[in-house]
């Protein structure tokens, strides 16, 4: 009996606790698929007080037995509507490792708004009909198509609401901001800019060597390419005269078709044993041997010639071309296949009179041949020029025409041996008329021309001015210097003035003739450029070099020679080769004033500087 009282309590604990056990929790998170999640409750029986011993009867432990609850279940979720992807915010990212471009509308065709690189957050809110092209949102709220090859998500694009259609409207340019660059091929006198991709699309302009490009788009075959150039001109070049590090394969591919000019079939009897050279491209067919003759035809580069003649001082060649014209050319611009010498003399060069004085050269002394024989001593080229300036003088309007061969002298055919003269070698990437200078660029002062930081090539030393890196790569006779337009209204006369006289003391130093040029009005700042001007004057002066005065040349003409900016001088409708016609229609147009009177200042240092000091 003792024992048993013993075990009473033992067995009350493990009644209690039986009765009172928490079932184990699975974690939510845990549970897959449609499991349910059942939560089980037990209510414990109230306490029973351990019934009184009878002294007669055994002791016998009794207790009330606890019926656990009936478990109350969680109901079965229903499953759950799909939601659209749209509404998710972020819910995928750009993949595409060398960028993508986000377009206005869907399709290659759609203007292109921002170029995309990395792994952006991408909020994709709609699709093409075809899944190609998606609608995205970026976080800054800019929206636009992205090519859905481009960006990644875990999830089908299917699901996103159709918002767009993908217009076949071909392929769009690139934006000069988007696109790669490259530079026209040195050593190639010129690149025709066209309006259609062929040899028969509309010449635009003629771009010299080294002019940077934007490349846009380019043709099927990548044999054409739409560039446009800094100063705003869009067209089409023969690709094979680009230099460019850009893979141009990845261009956008325009469906316009490319239309050359047929081939010529050469009349019976042909010959094949001459050519226009690269450099020769427009050169002209005269009906006699003499810059007077009248011109027959235009010859593209590398046009096939057969050579039937020439003058007896072989100066100009008797050809047919390989349409079967017939007439005389320069013999300067022909890679002859036969000793010129062989063939018959059918002609003489008629040689035409030559003026001597110009009303807008000055200053031209003793000092001038002194500077050149300094020059001479350090290794100048007397045939080669430098051009300093501002957009004046880099325009396509200026300089190039004559450079790729392309001036109407008109009754300035006395002009033709100084253009031979200073055609005759390689400036830099050109020759001199048409170099890419490295002392000239697009809204330039005197400042920039002597500022280190002002570069236009890696030729440069770090520490070197564009001023002395032209002149110690090209190492020029002469440099044609205008500077002062860009000057007024930002740089003090004071400054202007101690700018001007280092680039006059750096020219001679180097031994350049300097040749100052006086800069064209501008309505509403006169009395700038009149000061400006005065300064070019006195120091043209004081230093004994020569005064070219264009300002003088420009003032009688309408709008005094300028265009509607009223900064830059004017041109004729058309092609920029108009800007070298010296006709007298022509000659109210401010560009064709100053290449004319560019041309009639290098005669006159030629002859009295130059050429008596090489003889």
């Amino acid at each position: 009996m003792r024992d048993i009282q013993k075990l009473f309590p033992l067995l009350f604990i493990w009644l209690f606790a039986a009765c009172n056990a928490a079932p184990t929790a699975v974690p939510v998170g845990e549970l897959t698929g449609n499991a349910v999640v059942v939560t089980a409750t037990f209510a414990a029986s109230p306490t029973v007080a351990p019934p009184t011993a009878t002294p007669t009867e055994p002791f016998i432990i009794t207790s009330t037995p606890t019926q656990p609850a009936a478990p109350t279940a969680t109901p079965t979720p229903a499953p759950p509507t799909p939601t659209n992807p749209a509404d998710a915010g972020i819910n995928g990212r750009l993949n595409a490792p060398d960028g993508a471009f986000l377009r206005e509308q869907p399709g290659s065709g759609g203007e292109v708004k921002l170029l995309l690189q990395g792994a952006a957050p991408l909020s994709i809110i709609g699709r093409t009909e075809d899944v190609e092209w998606v609608l995205i949102r970026l976080e800054d709220g800019n929206t636009g198509w992205l090519l859905a090859e481009d960006i990644f998500v875990d999830w089908d694009l299917a699901a996103l609401p159709v918002v767009g259609d993908a217009a076949d409207v071909g392929q769009a340019p690139l934006p000069a901001a988007f696109a790669p660059t490259g530079v026209v091929q040195n050593g190639i006198g010129s690149l025709r800019l066209r309006r259609a991709p062929g040899t028969a699309g509309d010449v635009i302009a003629n771009l010299r060597a080294g002019t940077p490009l934007s490349l846009q788009m380019r043709t099927i075959e990548g044999d054409w390419l739409q560039v446009s150039t800094s100063d705003g001109q869009t067209g089409w070049v023969d690709a094979a005269y680009v230099t460019t590090d850009a893979d141009i394969s990845g261009l956008p591919v325009s469906n316009v078709t490319v239309t050359n000019r047929p081939t010529p079939v050469p009349p019976p009897g042909f010959v094949f044993n001459g050519e226009v050279i690269a450099e020769g491209d427009g050169l002209r067919l005269r009906a006699e041997p003499s810059l007077i003759g009248p011109v027959e035809d235009n010859l593209d580069a590398f046009t096939q010639l057969q050579l039937i003649g020439r003058t007896s001082d072989s100066q100009w060649l008797q050809v047919i071309s390989v349409t079967g014209q017939r007439g005389w050319v320069s013999a300067g611009y022909i890679r002859p296949m036969i000793d010129i010498n062989s063939l018959p003399v059918t002609g003489e060069t008629i040689v035409v009179e030559l003026p001597r004085e110009y009303p807008v050269i000055s200053g031209i002394t003793s000092n001038s041949r002194r500077i050149f024989q300094i020059g001479q001593q350090l290794g100048n080229r007397p045939n080669v020029f430098s051009k300093v300036g501002d957009s004046i003088t880099v325009s396509g309007y200026m300089f190039l025409p004559i450079g790729v061969g392309r001036q109407n002298l008109g009754n300035y055919i006395h002009l033709q041996p100084v253009i031979d003269y200073f055609s005759s070698t390689v400036a830099r990437t050109d020759n001199s008329f048409a170099n890419s200078s490295l002392a000239a660029d697009n809204g330039w002062t005197t400042r920039d021309v002597l500022s280190p930081e002002k570069h236009l090539s890696g030729e440069c030393a770090p520490d070197e001015t564009p001023l002395e890196c032209e002149y110690r790569i090209v190492k020029p006779a002469v440099a044609l210097i205008m500077l002062g337009t860009n000057d007024v209204g930002w740089v003090p006369a004071d400054e202007y003035r101690q700018n001007m006289r280092r680039i006059i003391e750096i020219s001679i130093e180097h031994g350049v003739i300097p040749v100052l040029s006086t800069i064209p009005p501008r309505p509403g700042y006169e009395a700038l450029v009149d000061e400006n001007n005065g300064i070019i004057i006195a120091l043209a002066r004081t230093y004994d070099i020569p005064l070219w005065d264009y300002y003088s040349a420009m003032k009688t003409l309408p709008n005094q020679g300028l265009s509607a900016d009223n900064i830059h001088p004017s041109w004729p409708e058309g092609s920029p080769d108009l800007a070298a016609n010296f006709n007298e229609e022509f000659l109210n147009y401010g560009y064709n004033v100053r290449n004319l009177t560019m041309l009639e200042v290098l005669d006159a240092v030629w002859r009295q500087v130059i050429a008596p000091s090489t003889q």
